[in-house]
């Protein structure tokens, strides 16, 4: 017999999915580039935009957490350019990867301005990509 999840804890699990798709997907992509291996390469930055665009449909409303969601998209794109900047020597990639870091810390920044006197938590929240550390409970 199936186990009935509540909705918020199916948002959990779609949620955490999509994490999972979405880090992988980055790894891969990173490994790939290492390579040079374009067939892994280009097919997981694909997989990988794809689940962090996912990530925002089942993500927390509130406005910090979308910002912080926001600047992974932006390293996701600064990455993304740049390995195709790099395999394919094609500047204008190179110069978007570098317009996409500068976009990401603006996001950053702005978490980081409208936090209200949340600093402690958006300085100590670790990035969504790491989030397996907020599963591991310490030993007693």
């Amino acid at each position: 017999m199936p186990i009935a999840l509540s909705v918020d804890d199916a948002r959990k699990v779609r949620l955490g999915t999509a994490e999972t798709i979405f880090g992988l997907s980055w790894f891969l992509l990173d490994g790939g580039w290492l390579m040079a291996w374009r067939p892994l390469s280009y097919p997981c930055i694909v997989i990988a935009v794809a689940s962090a665009g996912a990530r925002f449909i089942w993500l927390e409303r509130e406005r910090i957490a979308r910002y912080v969601a926001a600047s992974e998209c932006a390293w996701l794109a600064m990455n993304a350019f740049w390995v195709v900047g790099d395999l394919e020597s094609i500047r204008w990639c190179i110069t978007t990867a570098k317009v996409c870091l500068l976009l990401g810390m603006l996001v950053l920044a702005r978490a980081f301005l409208i936090s209200r006197g949340e600093i402690q938590t958006i300085l100590f929240r670790p990035i969504r990509r790491l989030r397996v550390l907020l599963h591991i409970e310490p030993k007693a």
